[in-house]
Order: C-alpha cells, then sequence, then structure tokens
C-alpha cells in the first residue's frame, strides 16, 4: 500500500470513525453555519482536529481523539464528550445534549470555528499534536 493510499485510509477511518461517535447519541442539534469565509471540507477538518488538543481563547482545552472521544478541562473542571464530522461540519456534544456544528475555516493566523454554539468564530489560540495536557 502506498503512503498516499495509506493516508488516504486513515482519513476515511477517522471520519468514521467520528461520525459514529457524533451519531450515537440522541440530541438536539444546532448549525453554525454561512460565518467562515472559505470553509475546510470533511477531510480537511479531520485531519486537523483529530488527534489534537485546541487551546481555547479564554485558557481551556480540548482533545479531540481519533476514536470521536472528547476529553476537556475548563477552569481546572474536566469534562467530556464526543466529536464528529457532518456534512463539512465539525460537531461537539457535551453534558447539555445539544450537538453544537460549525463550519470551520483556516487562514494564516491559525484555525476558527464556532465552540459554543454562538453566531460567531472563535479563533482557536492553538492547536497542539495529540494529547499534551493527558486529557482524560
Amino acid at each position: 500500500m502506498s503512503i498516499v493510499s495509506s493516508n488516504i485510509f486513515k482519513c476515511a477511518a477517522i471520519i468514521g470513525l467520528a461520525l459514529l461517535a457524533g451519531c450515537a447519541h440522541n440530541a438536539n442539534e444546532l448549525e453554525i453555519t454561512g460565518l467562515t469565509p472559505h470553509p475546510m471540507t470533511a477531510a480537511e477538518i479531520a485531519q486537523v482536529i483529530s488527534d489534537h488538543t485546541a487551546v481555547m481563547p479564554d485558557g481551556s482545552f480540548e482533545y479531540y481523539a481519533a476514536d470521536g472521544k472528547l476529553y476537556g478541562s475548563s477552569d481546572g473542571q474536566p469534562y467530556q464528550g464526543a466529536w464528529g464530522i457532518k456534512d463539512n461540519l465539525f460537531c461537539t456534544l457535551l453534558d447539555n445534549e445539544i450537538r453544537v456544528c460549525s463550519e470551520v475555516g483556516r487562514d494564516a493566523k491559525g484555525v476558527f470555528w464556532s465552540p459554543d454554539g454562538e453566531k460567531k468564530i472563535t479563533r482557536i489560540a492553538e492547536l497542539l499534536p495529540g494529547n499534551p495536557k493527558n486529557l482524560k
């Protein structure tokens, strides 16, 4: 198997797992669209988000595991949820049972989306590979 084929298979597997995790819940859904000038595709979102930790502007952290689980910490309090990709939207589901799905954009300054379901995009302070904060 070539490196390109291997990477395509890995990306497809990640998207499939993320979609399964996102669909495993019976939740209300909130879609935030039309705010990102050039939204990323599902494959691009998976590549940027899966197995990465987002450092949010407020100092909180979220790790997006490759299996679709989400582990976070805000004000020192841990939380868990799920993440997935649906129709080129990045979706998260936390304890409140409302799945928030947002376009994701990227420019020279970084990555941005609407993490809280607000009708505004937020520039993510930093995306770190893996789980360097050891969120569980």
